[in-house]
């Protein structure tokens, strides 16, 4: 089923990065890079290099908008029980957020620790336009260096 998602991505350009991204930024574990890569690779200009980047961006701002809004639910729906419990679990990443706010979402991309990043943002009330910027700085930087260093 992996392979068939793969290719599908492959296939359909635009559409298949943007939701290959979008998924990439949520709490299934996939990657878009090597996507965004081979079809920076198949690019014929700097301006369709510019649009990939700019799709990839989008879709994986968007699925860090998803896991913002998880959290902001939960924060809704259990209140202090919630927060207690993951405070157990992420104190040092719950801390940096309350000593940092949104500016921790600029991390937001990163494995293993991005999810609970932007999770525990919307659970701890990071106000949502500065959590937008830095999370979308963030994946923005990420994507344009892997796409400079690909292409030196």
């Amino acid at each position: 089923m992996i392979d068939t998602f793969y290719l599908f991505c492959q296939e359909w350009g635009l559409l298949g990065l943007f939701l290959l991204s979008l998924l990439a930024s949520t709490i299934i574990p996939l990657g878009s890079e090597w996507l965004l890569l081979v079809l920076v690779h198949r690019a014929v200009n700097l301006g369709e290099v510019m649009n990939l980047v700019l799709v990839a961006v989008i879709g994986n701002s968007l699925g860090g908008i998803i896991n913002f809004y998880i959290g902001y639910l939960g924060r809704v729906a259990a209140k202090d029980q919630v927060l207690t419990s993951l405070k157990i679990q992420y104190a040092k990443i719950n801390t940096h957020i309350q000593r940092h706010g949104a500016k921790t979402t600029f991390f937001g991309w990163l494995p293993w620790v991005g999810d609970p990043i932007v999770v525990l943002s919307g659970l701890t009330a990071v106000p949502f336009i500065p959590f937008l910027f830095y999370s979308t700085l963030g994946r923005a930087v990420r994507y344009i260096f892997v796409v400079m260093v690909s292409l030196n």
